[in-house]
């Protein structure tokens, strides 16, 4: 029992020596209750309550706070934040807190009250243990906040007061005395007993007033519990709780609620989860180790601010970590691109919707890819692992045959592993493997030779049947058994690699075909509707019309007979014949209009809208939207967000985007289209990948366009346009704007026309992957060499000389800067940057 005058017994301890540990302990060594390590029982009260007198220590601190002009109690909602502060610390520690009421002869080891004595600098301030001094453990928060009335987790007040209660326990500044944190690892991420805020901290809310005007108030994430080096700390001095989250628990997050947070978690089997999260995050299990739990600020569209965002802005990095010793087990991906990455127990990682990496560790883990292309991480070289296929369990194997490193692992929905020296599909390497990767006799599941008695198998209404197109020409044959009078939808839907032209073909029991498909189902993947005139085993055939390689899935399922009625969730709604409309409202969203002039309306999500046949109108509404018109002149409108466009082939359809500030917006061009025009609004534009020649111009935005392997020529416009043209023999074209240019892989000419379009010092282009040994060239012959001469003349290259005259070309090979001059001086009217470049000579040029 604890008097006003008497405080509770103290031991003293020695430093750790650990170098995160050793800068939080006070420097008086002294901690509650028995010796280092071992638990302590405190209690707590609250003074001036209800009018109640309070008794102090007569010489209770230099400060005097209770005897200050304005010393009073917390209010009910202050003492229950500070009820839950105290329990942070007992959630992680050994440590026991009870609440006890004041009287004459027994107050709590720790008391909480308000004082002008603080200085107005300080929020508050606590003494570190003391078994000589009643105030060592007291809480004094200064009396200016106690108007305040928000104290809920989250709050600068909530964390002050976990801060305040640290010293009570024993914790200081890292940055006071000696041992103290570096500078980098001094900040609120590791410590909430420093006072330095976490790197890109900074959040951003925004709010309208009733007259509809915008306004945003920028304020620091604060840590809601003791941060990692806090928890190591406060484990050293008393010992762990080990009662604490014994069970299995999942941890969840809101994408609109940012945090700075450490998981304690003593025993079960656990996860930690963001399923219900839209952007990639990164989930780190390994003790010690930081996540990023991405949350982003909701800016208005269309809102122009007089003051530019600090560049610290908060996104989730490294908002969440595991203390040391926690063991995590699990960790479920969103649909976004996520990283999960295990520790040394026996994880699964879920990887959900998007493309995700799955790296477990050591231990036997289960890999989850989910939907989207994934790829599994493994830390040796592929010659040190076994791997095999259990076709019934749909599950591949793969063995580390050197000990205590990787483990054993199953995978499921994997398409990519990914050795330390090269990246290789789990289905080639079983199918035809070419690498000296170890494989087990099971055949492949994706070893689907074009004969009738294949042992790929498509279920209707089943399970996706996966396949993979591993050369130029491969053929893959598919059985499926169907009723006759029955309308069946067929699907083949790319998942990794390079397939540029997916077929489906369809053929009857006497092996003729009755029907076939390389666009219908949207965004280059194929889709049949079929209504079967016999009963019997049919055959799906899956190839590439063009050269592609890759992975995909094939699914058969009953055509609906109407659209279905969406909900507020996720809803796939098929089409009639007719001309439909259909709303996918609330949920992310998939929508097939089917024949028929049809209306297709998103929501409020990310969805998929495919017109299919007919003269279709596709409006996405709000949320990252993708289009696909299919065959007829279609209207497309994407909406807010950040849309993607896939016009048909057979007609120009007309895309209406909203150009809203922020968004941005792609249209990916079928390879069919011999020539292509980014609409206004419309920021990025790639040519569907195949081998074919395309031609692709942007507009008046900055513009990023992005060939295929065919010869394509791309042109930017106006803008600062990013121009990759991936494989072939590429034109590429910037116009105005400061633009930066890179041919890939091939010969590729970088035509310039005009001087006002190639910029000059800082506003000139930039060529980033000039290589004169792989054939590529610059064209100036469009560049009037002489402004001051009738005609187009041509350009002379001097090497490195200093300009004597119009006409000429010199080359920097210090700056990698060509410079042109077409007039009588000596100074350039153009110049392009050629990165990397270090020498060059009129051959590697157009002139």
């Amino acid at each position: 029992m604890t008097s006003p005058y008497t405080s509770a017994p103290t031991s003293t301890f020695e430093l750790s020596g650990n170098a995160v540990v050793d800068p939080l302990l006070n420097d008086s060594y002294q901690k509650w209750g028995g010796a280092l390590g071992t638990r302590a029982d405190l209690t707590f009260s609250f003074p001036w309550i209800d009018g109640n007198t309070a008794l102090w220590q007569t010489d209770y601190s230099t400060g005097n706070e209770p005897a200050a002009t304005y010393h009073y109690g917390f209010n009910a909602t202050q003492m229950e934040a500070a009820r839950k502060a105290i329990q942070a610390w007992v959630d992680v520690a050994d440590i026991g807190f009870t609440e006890i009421s004041e009287t004459s002869s027994d107050v709590g080891d720790f008391r909480f009250a308000f004082s002008s004595a603080l200085p107005e600098a300080n929020w508050g301030w606590c003494v570190y243990p003391s078994n000589y001094w009643a105030s060592a453990g007291d809480t004094w928060v200064n009396s200016t906040y106690g108007s305040e009335t928000d104290w809920s987790a989250g709050t600068y007040n909530y964390e002050a007061l976990i801060h305040e209660i640290g010293h009570g326990l024993g914790l200081k500044h890292p940055f006071d005395g000696s041992p103290t944190l570096p500078t980098g690892l001094d900040t609120r991420q590791y410590s909430l007993m420093s006072y330095t805020d976490a790197p890109y901290s900074q959040f951003v809310e925004y709010s309208t007033d009733a007259g509809g005007a915008y306004s945003r108030l920028v304020s620091p994430v604060n840590p809601d519990t003791p941060m990692l080096y806090d928890i190591a700390a406060i484990q050293y001095l008393y010992g762990a709780n080990l009662s604490y989250k014994t069970g299995d628990d999942v941890y969840t997050f809101d994408p609109a609620d940012p945090f700075y947070r450490t998981i304690w978690d003593a025993g079960g089997n656990d996860a930690v989860s963001v399923a219900n999260f839209s952007q990639g995050c990164i989930l780190d299990l390994q003790p010690g180790h930081y996540s990023k739990v991405t949350i982003l600020s909701s800016p208005p569209q269309g809102v122009e601010w007089s003051e530019p965002l600090p560049a610290t802005l908060y996104d989730g990095t490294d908002n969440l970590a595991i203390a040391y010793g926690c063991d995590i087990e699990n960790a479920v991906g969103g649909s976004g691109d996520d990283y999960l990455i295990g520790n040394t127990l026996g994880n699964s990682l879920s990887g959900g919707a998007g493309g995700d990496t799955l790296a477990g560790s050591s231990g036997a883990d289960t890999l989850i890819g989910g939907g989207g292309d994934d790829t599994a991480v493994f830390s040796g070289a592929a010659t040190d692992y076994v791997v095999a296929y259990d076709a019934a369990a749909a599950l591949y194997t793969v063995m580390d045959t050197v000990s205590g490193r990787d483990g054993t692992d199953s995978l499921a929905a994997v398409e990519w592993l990914k050795f330390s020296d090269g990246t290789l599909a789990p289905a080639g390497l079983a199918q035809n493997d070419t690498s000296s990767v170890n494989i087990e006799t099971t055949v492949s599941a994706d070893d689907y030779p074009w004969a009738t008695d294949s042992g790929g198998v498509v279920s209707v209404g089943g399970s996706a049947s996966s396949g993979v197109i591993d050369s130029s020409g491969d053929q893959d044959l598919f059985q499926v058994s169907l009723t006759a009078g029955t309308t069946y939808v067929f699907d083949l839907i790319r998942t990794s690699g390079g397939l540029s032209d997916p077929y489906l073909s369809l053929y009857d029991p006497l092996v003729t075909q009755v029907a076939g498909d390389d666009d219908g189902g949207g965004s280059l993947n194929a889709r049949i509707t079929y209504t079967a005139v016999a009963t019997g085993t049919h055959y799906l055939g899956a190839y590439d019309a063009d050269t592609g390689t890759g992975a995909y899935t094939i699914t058969a399922t009953v055509a609906q007979t109407g659209p279905a009625s969406s909900t507020s969730g996720p809803d796939t709604l098929q089409g009639t014949a007719a001309a439909d409309d259909m709303n996918g409202d609330y949920g992310n969203d998939t929508l097939w209009g089917g024949d028929g002039n049809d209306t297709l309306q998103g929501g409020y999500d990310h969805d998929q809208l495919f017109g299919e046949s007919g003269r279709d109108d596709l409006s996405g509404n709000d949320g990252n939207d993708s289009l696909d018109g299919g065959l007829g002149l279609d209207t497309l409108s994407g909406g807010a967000g950040n849309d993607v466009y896939y016009p048909g082939y057979d007609a120009v359809d007309v895309i209406q985007d909203l150009g809203l500030a922020g968004d941005m917006d792609a249209v990916i061009v079928p390879y069919q289209l011999p020539k292509y025009t980014l609409p206004g609004g419309i920021e990025n534009g790639e040519i569907a990948a195949a081998s074919q020649a395309g031609n692709l111009t942007g507009n008046a935005a900055n513009n990023a366009l992005t060939g295929n392997d065919g010869n394509n020529s791309l042109s930017g416009l106006g803008g600062r346009d990013a121009i990759l043209g991936g494989g072939g023999l590429d034109t590429l074209l910037g116009g105005g704007g400061t633009d930066t240019l890179n041919g890939g892989k091939g010969a590729d000419v970088f035509d310039f026309n005009v001087p006002g379009e190639i910029g000059l010092n800082k506003a000139r282009d930039i060529i980033a992957d000039f290589k004169a040994a792989d054939g590529d060239k610059i064209d100036v012959a469009g560049v009037d060499a002489n402004a001051s001469t009738a005609g187009n003349q041509a350009f002379g290259f001097i090497g490195a000389s200093a300009f004597s005259a119009a006409g000429q070309l010199r080359f920097d090979a210090v700056a990698h800067v060509l410079h042109g001059n077409t007039d009588l001086d000596s100074t350039p009217e153009f110049s392009i940057q050629l990165n990397g470049v270090a020498s060059l000579s009129a051959a590697a040029m157009v002139l």
